[in-house]
């Protein structure tokens, strides 16, 4: 059987066909990152075991092409020792870039390489203050002018203050600047790193205090200079921060879960100063995480993460989506199909609005395409997930901070194995959501005084918020609502009914 995957468009007034697939990359053992290429294809990184030695996890990148087929699949190693690829892009200049951290007692400095489009390493940094600890996984990303920035931790010891360390490097690895962060209050160990509009940064991870621990947001300018830093305490349960994005309305959106603080995770939507606007908290009778998160073009929200016990292989792919002010649109989870655990690690949104997933199953690693409304023929089933807001604080902490250039080239071997994946399944669906609104709508728009709702199943509430998502005004089970009161002005309005919620914009003009 041949490994294709058939992508097939519809064009239609009223819905939308998506292509949907299951792809399983057996050569690649536990993922970590991937990004979609220019190609229309994948790079993924993580590890797999270097078979030559049979010895140790190496580096390793796999390049996926747009039928599914493997092109190349990398590994890269420097001192014998243990080595985790943790995060991978493609550049813009169509070559790839990769951090990543070595798992060994007495190796501690961090990777940074640039591979070509064939796989071959175009130059390797390592980075780390000699006698100080980084096996903390890197990020890096492409900056929005074109050049590159990397974060990673470093500590003396377990028990010494750790220091989250920024480093921005030109497209051939050499270094522009570094600075080092650490907080007077609490120990931070970075975990995602994002662009902001204004050519800064936004850090995630943890925070650690006396008697605590909660995730943390720090914000720099384009030179890495902070410029805030704020922890979040969230009821019931602080769990570390995992990733985070600046959202389109110039605020943050941060993602935290933990499995040993109740198995909850945790949502957080902050303004452009880092002011809490809201919380919302992912539970159930089972244990769920959120690791990635990703803003839809319809400016909602969509994560990818897990619900399961890992230690029982009940685990399951999670997906959900919320609109802009956190409460759920929909959320769907799906089986490994062979008794296995299966994961979410990253999110993207595809280039037809659908969804991809990059998951771990078992050892074994799995991307899934499904439709905007998160639908995949391959053993569905629907979460049992609930979702509540809860109290939240914030605070400030004392950052201090240096200017120094640890980067040192270094020399990676490399090897390349035969292809090794597997299509299987492969459908095309139509896309539901847009089904929905078909069902629901508002009219008219602009509104100068009322605005009427139009649906085929019962309205419950209907509720508009500004574009900052503040609740502006409230109607329950009614098909009109007065927005004579409002500034003329772009606003959002959420409609609930029995078959769930729908986020719409509309223009408000006397």
């Amino acid at each position: 059987m041949k490994n294709i995957v058939t992508l097939i468009f519809f064009a239609s007034a009223s819905v939308h066909a998506q292509s949907t697939f299951q792809l399983d990359v057996n050569r690649l053992q536990i993922p970590t990152d991937f990004d979609q290429t220019s190609d229309h294809g994948f790079i993924i990184g993580g590890n797999m075991l270097d078979t030559l030695s049979g010895l140790d996890d190496v580096y390793s990148l796999v390049k996926i092409d747009s039928l599914g087929n493997e092109q190349w699949a990398g590994m890269y190693y420097d001192m014998g020792h243990d080595s985790y690829v943790s995060s991978v892009f493609q550049s813009s200049d169509g070559n790839y870039v990769f951090s990543g951290y070595p798992d060994d007692l007495f190796t501690h400095q961090c990777v940074v390489a640039k591979i070509n489009t064939n796989g071959h390493v175009m130059w390797a940094i390592n980075f780390g203050i000699p006698g100080y600890s980084s096996a903390i996984k890197s990020q890096s990303i492409e900056t929005n002018d074109g050049k590159y920035a990397v974060t990673f931790n470093q500590s003396a010891s377990m028990f010494n203050p750790m220091y989250t360390s920024l480093v921005k490097l030109d497209p051939y690895g050499n270094t522009l600047w570094e600075k080092n962060y650490q907080d007077t209050d609490y120990l931070g160990i970075s975990q995602s790193i994002a662009n902001t509009s204004d050519n800064g940064f936004i850090l995630t991870g943890t925070s650690y205090g006396i008697n605590y621990y909660a995730p943390y947001l720090l914000r720099t300018d384009s030179l890495g200079n902070p410029l805030w830093c704020k922890a979040y305490i969230v009821a019931p349960y602080n769990v570390p921060g995992a990733s985070a994005i600046q959202t389109r309305d110039g605020g943050f959106l941060i993602t935290c879960s933990s499995f040993s603080s109740g198995g909850i995770a945790n949502i957080i939507k902050t303004d452009s100063v880092g002011d809490i606007q809201w919380t919302t908290t992912i539970s159930g009778t089972e244990l769920h995480s959120l690791n990635s998160v990703e803003q839809t073009s319809d400016s909602n929200y969509v994560f990818t993460g897990s619900v399961g016990d890992y230690n029982n292989n009940t685990q399951r792919l999670l997906l959900v989506k919320m609109d802009q002010a956190g409460d759920t649109i929909w959320t769907r989870t799906y089986q490994s199909g062979n008794g296995t655990n299966l994961g979410g690690v990253k999110v993207l949104a595809s280039n037809d609005g659908g969804l991809l997933s990059l998951n771990m199953r078992y050892i074994v690693t799995q991307i899934v395409k499904t439709d905007s409304g998160g639908y995949l023929n391959c053993d569905q089933s629907f979460s049992l997930t609930t979702v509540q807001h809860n109290s939240s604080s914030s605070f400030t902490g004392n950052l201090l901070f240096d200017s120094v250039q640890t980067g040192t080239n270094t020399f990676l071997y490399q090897g390349f194995y035969p292809p090794s994946t597997i299509i299987e399944c492969s459908s095309v669906n139509v896309d539901s959501v847009l089904m929905i609104n078909g069902r629901l709508n508002v009219y008219p728009n602009p509104a100068s005084e009322k605005l009427s709702l139009v649906s085929n199943d019962e309205i419950e509430s209907a509720t508009v918020f500004s574009m900052l998502g503040k609740i502006l005004l409230t109607a329950t089970n009614k098909t009109e609502i007065d927005v004579s009161s409002l500034s003329d002005g772009i606003y959002l309005i959420r409609v609930k009914t029995r078959l769930g919620s729908r986020t719409m914009q509309f223009i408000k003009q006397r």
